[in-house]
């Protein structure tokens, strides 16, 4: 991982607004950082765990945050394989006119219409047109594990 500056005492205090898309100086630059889907998420703890003891002992070993995460990401995570997650960020890819926050949101809430989208994603209102996130929507279902 490359080496983040130090902020400044301006950027700690720069207000975050996830309903404005404003989400401080780390965020801001999707070179820098770029929210993770939660499948996304699972898969880099499976790796982590697979790197470490054996699967007995791998919670203890790795603390009590790891096994809290890898608890909530296998409670949450819809896309199960690695293949899935990566079909899930190609879809989401597609639509450069939302904000990396929105699609992350997409995949990670599931909304099952445009309507329900807009509704907990409100900076999706005006950005994308109801068919298009109907469309998105599908797609992201079809790919859902059970």
């Amino acid at each position: 991982m490359d080496w983040i500056p130090p902020l400044s005492e301006a950027q700690v205090n720069t207000e975050e607004n996830a309903e404005q898309l404003q989400f401080g100086p780390v965020f801001s630059d999707a070179s820098v950082a770029e929210p993770l889907l939660i499948c996304e998420v699972a898969q880099v703890l499976k790796q982590k765990r697979a790197e470490g003891p054996a699967e007995a002992t791998a919670a203890a070993a790795l603390g009590p945050v790891f096994a809290q995460a890898t608890e909530y990401v296998e409670r949450f995570d819809a896309f199960k394989t690695p293949e899935a997650a990566k079909a899930v960020r190609a879809r989401l890819e597609r639509h450069s006119e939302l904000h990396a926050f929105e699609r992350a949101q997409l995949a990670n809430l599931l909304p099952e219409t445009a309507a329900e989208a807009k509704t907990v994603i409100p900076s999706l209102k005006g950005k994308i047109d109801d068919d298009a996130l109907n469309v998105l929507l599908s797609d992201l279902a079809a790919l859902v594990e059970s």
